[in-house]
């Protein structure tokens, strides 16, 4: 028994100095629940509790070269459950507050005087590491609040699913994407260099401390809440609830979790009386006035089929795992990605095995475990896309090996459809009907290999026309639609070119730096002027359009293009109805196609879009006036205008 504490202590610990330390993550949530309750069970048995055991540890001390800090006050983890009922018990008679657990990274914020003066990760809770240069970045942090005093709060750093995607598709080749949003939120946050383009929001979820201010820090959870929406900054969802109420309340938030466009690991119900909470004191590691609830990742047995291989256009090729369908969370599932060969060597996956499955945070397929463990699956040699040899590469990531599995050819075809498939999405030269099956099977024929030849693709009309899934009308309504892509605005040709590290925000910067023109941006690369001297323009960014203006290939490609487009002016202007004006938008959409294009809508018209409803809030928009939501609630409260779609649309255009 002491062996296996022994071994549990250094597997955890191991895990969560990755995760607190670096950002990087070795294991699976859902293992480090299963060994971290093991350990628990054991401890209790056994009455051995060692020196190091992270049962009694808030997090992992940070590592790297960032400068550190104590925090005023410790930022504990908290006590989590898996059980609705516990939650109603913890909770007694008390009202409670229950919101959503953003899974990114936990930051520090301290105000003085009205102005930031330091952001720190939570780290061990009692060190964390400063990162107040990168925090300005962040969406939903002010720069100034209206508090003369001090202020400290926390909130979480998050990247949203879309941003997650789309920071993976632009990676340079032969980098290795990023697993989760989680991850890809703490290194980023982390960065000892920031890269501009990169979109972090800041989701505040607990007032910490007010000082010295005119203001006096409430006494309620949610009046705190809103007191920080009212300075500005992003919040997390929240709900009143009490022990009655609570169960309804959780399966109500578990049902928008598909539709959610920030990875959550859960839910935090803390008591809504503060001073009640505090109170309570701590448990040495808890605070006893908050605890958080974890989905229980309910898991099913089906029969590994087949690992297959999916190369991407970093070159980096990923083991899937493929199985019999099972029904998972409402839903269908029969792959799962097994990320790199390190976990597929270590779940000893093997043909018929049998595994169990789950969905992680309800929504991304994972293999759970091995119950029989073959281990017979080899690992390929030959790229299944080109064919040519494999290379395993491996790397040191907080003391343990990672082993992946790239493709040493540089005109890989999977390589080369990464980048037509950046140039022809909606935000850069918006083709319809190139999909990435259409851009494989043209790329596999032959008529692609470099971006401009899409332009040449009328040439062999009569050849696509005979292929399966061709004909005449399809050809022709995709010329038709290659043609129509000449129209573009500059920013969305220049994020077409695809260039490291210039993702749509920089693009835009670097045109509107250029005298919002292609010909300007040609003519500060011919005379090697220097980006960083536009706003917000970052030594990375400047030196990977450096470094892509010395690539003779990308640079023929690009002159070759631009003597195509007919350039119009930008539409990123829109009008100056919405500017200064903040608006709310709750419930579904009907007229805008997505949430992201609403809020493309607003800042193009001048407008912001905030999370949440406060004094500053100039419109809310609702298809449902009569809904009994929080957010119109609070809108009415506040004598908010409460507008549909439709009104707010005509309200900006002036119809």
């Amino acid at each position: 028994m002491n062996e296996r504490l022994q071994e549990l202590n250094k597997l955890l610990n191991e895990a969560a100095a990755a995760y607190h330390g670096t950002g990087q993550e070795i294991m699976s949530d859902h293992e480090y629940d299963r060994l971290y309750e093991e350990l628990v069970a054991l401890e209790r048995e056994t009455g051995i509790i060692l020196e190091d055991s992270p049962t009694k540890r808030v997090g992992a001390k940070p590592a790297g070269r960032l400068e550190k800090t104590t925090h005023e006050q410790p930022a504990l983890s908290l006590d989590k459950t898996k059980d609705v009922a516990k939650l109603a018990d913890w909770l007694g008679e008390q009202e409670g507050v229950l919101s959503w657990k953003m899974d990114g990274l936990t930051v520090v914020l301290t105000y003085e005087g009205g102005r930031l003066v330091k952001a720190a990760t939570r780290g061990d809770g009692m060190i964390g590491e400063i990162i107040t240069g990168n925090a300005k970045y962040f969406h939903g942090i002010p720069k100034m609040i209206p508090f003369s005093g001090k202020l400290i709060l926390r909130g979480e750093a998050v990247i949203s699913y879309q941003e997650f995607e789309r920071i993976n598709h632009s990676l340079p080749e032969g980098e290795e994407p990023y697993k989760n949003p989680r991850n890809l939120a703490s290194g980023t946050v982390r960065l000892l260099q920031w890269i501009p383009d990169r979109k972090v929001d800041f989701h505040a979820f607990t007032l910490v401390l007010m000082e010295g201010g005119a203001v006096r820090m409430p006494d309620r959870f949610e009046d705190q809440m809103q007191l920080l929406a009212d300075f500005g900054f992003g919040g997390v969802e929240y709900q009143p609830v009490t022990s009655q109420s609570i169960e309804d309340a959780v399966k109500a938030f578990e049902q928008r979790i598909p539709d959610l466009e920030f990875p959550t690991d859960g839910l935090v119900l803390t008591l809504n009386d503060t001073a009640y909470g505090r109170s309570l004191g701590t448990t040495g590691k808890y605070p006893r006035d908050s605890i958080a609830f974890k989905w229980r990742d309910d898991e099913f047995e089906t029969i590994l089929r087949d690992v297959e291989w999916s190369p991407s256009a970093t070159g980096l090729i990923n083991p899937v795992a493929v199985y019999d369908p099972v029904e998972v969370e409402g839903t269908t599932i029969s792959r799962a990605s097994v990320h790199n060969l390190s976990i597929m060597e270590g779940l000893r996956l093997g043909y018929g095995d049998t595994i169990t499955v789950y969905k992680a945070n309800k929504i991304i397929p994972q293999v759970a475990e091995n119950l029989t463990g073959t281990g017979n699956i080899k690992i390929p040699e030959a790229c299944p896309a080109c064919g040519k040899p494999t290379e395993i590469r491996v790397s040191l990531k907080s003391g343990r090996e990672t082993k992946t599995l790239y493709c040493t050819n540089p005109e890989c075809p999977v390589k080369h459809l990464g980048m037509f498939s950046r140039f022809v999405c909606r935000d850069a030269m918006n083709i319809v009907g190139l999909s990435d099956e259409t851009l494989k099977k043209l790329i596999d024929h032959g008529f692609l290999h470099r971006l401009a030849d899409i332009y040449h693709l009328e040439e062999h009309s009569s050849e696509i026309a005979a292929l399966d899934g061709f004909g005449e009308l399809s050809v022709k309504n995709l010329l038709d639609a290659i043609e129509a892509s000449r129209d573009v605005e500059p920013w969305r040709f220049l994020y077409a070119m695809n260039i490291p590290n210039v993702g749509r925000d920089a693009s835009k910067k670097i045109i509107r730096y250029c005298g919002g023109t292609i010909s300007g941006f040609v003519e500060k690369l011919r005379y090697g002027e220097d980006l960083t001297r536009a706003d917000t323009i970052g030594e990375v960014i400047s030196q990977s359009v450096y470094d892509w203006k010395q690539d003779h290939a990308r640079q023929e490609d690009f002159a070759d293009l631009i003597d195509r487009m007919r350039f119009k002016e930008s539409a990123d202007t829109g009008s100056e109805m919405l500017t200064g004006k903040t608006v709310v938008i709750t419930g579904s959409l009907v007229t805008f196609k997505n949430r992201e294009a609403f809020i493309q809508f607003v800042e193009q018209n001048g407008g912001k879009v905030s999370g949440s409803v406060s004094k500053k809030t100039d419109y809310l928009v609702n298809n449902d006036a009569l809904s009994n939501s929080t957010k119109n609630r609070k809108a009415k409260e506040l004598e908010i205008p409460i507008l549909t779609e439709e009104e707010f649309r005509n309200l900006v255009l002036g119809n």
